[in-house]
């Protein structure tokens, strides 16, 4: 072989190399799957690279340390042993919601999202770490909260997601919110304090003295209603307005109540509570459907309490109703949501145009035990542009039984 012929093949082993280098390469890249920013996955350096929407949106202010700490979203994907994936979307997660500014330990507090935007495939869903050091995870956009008996700040986190096969799931979009557990048992308060809204931001309170002996020499009541109002009352009653106009539409305003019961001669008992207040609805756009709801009634023939309803489509006509999602409220301030199939919850007699219909909604008598207090659904559908579309109404709501009544809803 000469110098040439040499030369030749020398490169040409050297290009088949560098050839088989490069798909090699390729191949394993393509095995170890997506990296991209904001995935659960570990990063090259090791470090869990956080999701887009860690940054919780809890009550402003100076925040205390996490319990447990840290707690990122991402830790938790890992320990679902999932690879959550960022993906962009039209999906906003507005608000996070919740019922009062903080939450005594080991009493549950209801919380809400505020969603935007989404397809059918989308999944809402909640996920926290426990104190154990585990991940509990609860679909649907409403969620009864089980507070920890140890007190500290607790994170939160309400995501929508899409499944991409396997154990990858797409993070539409994601929200954090830190929660204050206090420790509330101890000193247990003098004063309680009932609270009834009657209007948009208009509140009523009553204040219940716990030792009827104590507070046999109360001579005023001094009230305190979180936004800079006071009011001394000489009746344990009083009622507050709150500017309402102040806030948007999507924005909710927690405010802390106190009373002290001034007594002669002697220190005055207090008591606190919350009170969450939304902003005022829109009224210049009453949305794409007008919903027309009867007070519930009992049919004891058929074992089930009904009301009148009627969804008319105004517009982004026609939709297409996909579930009913119901959430069931406990006196003891539980809450359980379950979705249904809302064909078997509402009796369709007349189909409307643009996918209205008038009908009747049906809560079964076994739904309804004693001790449950209210029903809330929320109808969920889909417009011809591909927005979602949610209506809510109350079918069934009992007052708190007192002694002799049988309980039955008001």
């Amino acid at each position: 072989m000469d110098s040439t012929n040499r030369r030749n093949l020398i490169w040409g082993l050297a290009a088949a190399t560098l050839a088989l280098l490069i798909v090699g390469l390729f191949v394993w890249q393509r095995s170890r799957g997506p990296e991209a920013p904001g995935s659960a996955a570990p990063g090259r350096d090791g470090a869990i690279v956080p999701v887009p929407g860690d940054t919780p949106t809890g009550p402003p202010g100076e925040r205390p340390v996490l319990t447990p700490s840290p707690a990122t979203s991402a830790e938790l994907h890992v320990l679902l042993g999932e690879e959550a994936v960022p993906v962009q979307s039209d999906v906003v997660v507005e608000a996070l919601e919740i019922e009062q500014p903080w939450v005594c330990a080991g009493e549950p507090v209801g919380l809400a999202a505020h969603v935007t935007g989404g397809g059918p495939d989308a999944v809402q869903r909640w996920i926290w770490r426990t104190t154990e050091g585990t991940v509990a995870l609860q679909p649907g956009s409403a969620l009864a909260w089980p507070t920890p008996a140890a007190p500290g700040v607790y994170r939160v986190f309400f995501q929508v997601c899409t499944d991409l096969g396997g154990r990858r799931i797409g993070v539409l979009a994601s929200r954090a919110l830190d929660i204050e557990v206090r420790a509330c048992d101890e000193p247990a308060a003098a004063v309680r304090i009932e609270v009834s809204q009657r209007g948009q931001g208009v509140y009523a309170f009553t204040a219940v003295v716990a030792d009827e002996g104590a507070g046999a020499g109360i001579t005023d009541y001094v009230w305190d209603f979180g936004d800079g109002a006071q009011l001394t009352t000489t009746a344990p009653a009083a009622e507050h307005t709150y500017a309402v106009a102040e806030l948007g539409p999507a924005d909710v305003a927690h405010f802390a109540v106190t009373v002290a019961a001034r007594r002669a001669g002697a220190e005055p008992l207090t008591g606190t509570t919350a009170v969450l207040v939304r902003g005022m609805p829109g009224t210049h756009d009453p949305g794409p459907v007008l919903l027309e709801v009867g007070r519930w009634q009992h049919d004891p023939a058929r074992n089930r309490w009904t009301s009148d309803i009627q969804v008319q489509v105004r517009e982004k006509g026609p939709i297409v109703w996909e579930r009913l999602e119901r959430f069931t409220k406990y006196f003891d301030d539980r809450t359980e949501s379950a979705n249904l199939d809302w064909r078997e919850v509402i009796a369709v007699d007349e189909s409307l145009a643009g996918g209205g219909f008038r009908g009747q909604v049906l809560v079964p008598d076994e739904s309804v035990p004693p001790e449950v207090k209210q029903i809330i659904d929320v109808l969920h559908g889909r417009a011809s542009d591909g927005a979602e579309v949610t209506v809510s109404w109350t079918p069934f709501k009992r007052a708190p039984a007192s002694p002799g009544d049988a309980g039955v809803g008001q």
